[in-house]
C-alpha cells in the first residue's frame, strides 16, 4: 500500500513527514529572525559607541555631546537638546551633517560615520 494514502483515518508516514518539515521550517525562520535582531541590536549598539567617539572628537568644542562633559559653548545646543527637537529627523539629520556650514568644521564624514553620529544624537532622545 502506498505511503500516501489515510488508512482508515490515520495518518501515513509521508503526511507526517510533511507537518514536521513545517515545524522544523517554521523554527529555522524564527531562529534566523532572533540571530538578526540581535545582530541588529549589536550593530545599533556599536554604532552609537562609534558616534560617541566622533561626538567627542568632532563635536565637543562646541556641543555638549556627554553627561561627563562639564561645557560647551554656550550659543550651541547640546546633543540631549538636539535630540528632543520635534523638528530634527534621522534624515535631516544626516543632510545637514552630510553638507559644509561656516560655523562648523568640514568633518567629511562618511555615510557610516554620520549614521553613527545621528545614532548617538538619538540616544539622548526620551522618547
Amino acid at each position: 500500500m502506498p505511503l500516501s494514502r489515510v488508512v482508515a483515518g490515520r495518518e501515513t508516514t509521508t503526511m507526517i513527514f510533511a507537518r514536521i518539515s513545517s515545524c522544523v521550517s517554521r523554527s529555522v525562520a524564527a531562529g534566523i529572525g532572533i540571530v538578526c535582531l540581535f545582530s541588529i541590536s549589536a550593530q545599533a549598539g556599536a554604532s552609537v559607541a562609534a558616534g560617541e567617539k566622533l561626538a567627542r572628537l568632532w563635536c565637543a568644542s562646541c556641543h555638549v555631546v556627554a553627561s561627563d562633559q562639564e561645557a560647551g559653548n554656550p550659543d550651541t545646543p547640546p546633543f540631549s537638546e538636539i535630540a528632543e527637537r520635534a523638528d530634527l529627523s534621522e534624515a535631516s539629520m544626516e543632510i545637514w551633517l552630510a553638507g559644509t556650514h561656516p560655523v562648523m568644521p568640514d568633518m567629511s564624514l562618511s555615510r557610516a560615520e554620520i549614521a553613527a553620529l545621528v545614532a548617538y544624537i538619538e540616544s539622548f532622545s526620551a522618547n
